[in-house]
Formats: C-alpha cells, structure tokens, sequence
C-alpha cells in the first residue's frame, strides 16, 4: 500500500525545489506558474522588513547581477488537508559565495491536485553562521 503522507510530503518539496531551481535560471515566468496570486513574501533582513506581492517577486530575478543559488537544509514539513508549511534553514549563494543565510517558512496551498506557494516569509542574516547550520547541532 503506497504511503500517501509521505507522498504528500515529497510532492510538497518538489514543489519548493522547483522554485528554488527556477533562481540560478532567472527563470520567471516557471516560478510564477508555483505562485498562489495574491500571496506574499516578507522578508527580513538585517532590522528592515521587506513585502513583496507573490506575482511580482519573478519580476525582480533578471536584474539582479550574479548567479544566484538557495540551499536548504533539514526541512519540517507539515500537511493538513489542502494546506501545508515547510520551514527550513538556508543559505542563499551569489557567484558560488554565501550572501545570506536564515530561515524560511514556505506555505502552500493545493488546487487543482498540485501545490502551489502561497506565502514565504524568511529572517536572511549577513553575519557569520553558527558552527553546524546545515545539521541543526
């Protein structure tokens, strides 16, 4: 008998890592079709809070100099129904080298059989990680 959470849990981190690959590709019209219209990004960085509106986050990719990259690391996936959340940590890479780092807290809504991004709210920090970040020690 097939594990449906656990397909359920895989079918929602494909979906953060096809956005996440949709960054060193610039590609927005791929990450606007995993975008929930209508949603938000709020970022904090540094004391500042930063909101974006979900569909005109793509718009801001092919400016930005340099090749871009998110990892992350040990993510907490919850599911209930047609909701889900996933809160990881990461790094996020500019020419190879670490830019940011901090949290992420993905939200997802599926409609239509597939999960869709419907929020991100994530703390990026400049400052030196702490000794094992990607293992959570």
């Amino acid at each position: 008998m097939p594990d449906d959470a656990g397909n359920e849990r895989q079918a929602v981190l494909d979906t953060v890592h096809a956005f996440l690959d949709t960054i060193p590709r610039k590609d927005v019209e791929g990450m606007r079709a995993l975008l929930v219209p209508g949603g938000s990004i709020v970022r904090s960085r540094d004391g500042e809070t930063i909101c974006t509106p979900m569909m005109e986050f793509p718009d801001l990719m092919p400016a930005r100099p340099g090749a871009r990259e998110e990892l992350f690391y040990r993510p907490t996936v919850l599911i209930d129904d047609d909701i889900a959340m996933v809160w990881t940590r990461y790094d996020f890479l500019v020419d190879g080298e670490l830019h940011h780092w901090g949290t992420n807290i993905f939200s997802l809504l599926k409609r239509d059989g597939r999960w869709r991004l419907s929020a991100i709210a994530d703390n990026g920090r400049t400052s030196p990680r702490p000794d094992g970040w990607e293992t959570g020690d």
